[in-house]
């Protein structure tokens, strides 16, 4: 375990968690949203099709 191990964990579980994007750049101090959108992983059961209307 190592700093950078606990930073991404605290991100990717936030933002899997619904925390917005430009709060977790706030909390790690990113000063780029690039550098926080690293933390946005795909996943296998993730499609944009959930977000249009059925």
């Amino acid at each position: 375990m190592s700093p950078h191990w606990l930073r991404h964990a605290h991100a990717t579980h936030s933002l899997t968690r619904g925390a917005p994007l430009h709060l977790v750049q706030n909390t790690l101090g990113h000063a780029s949203v690039a550098t926080t959108s690293r933390y946005l992983h795909a996943r296998p059961d993730d499609s944009s099709a959930l977000y249009l209307p059925v």
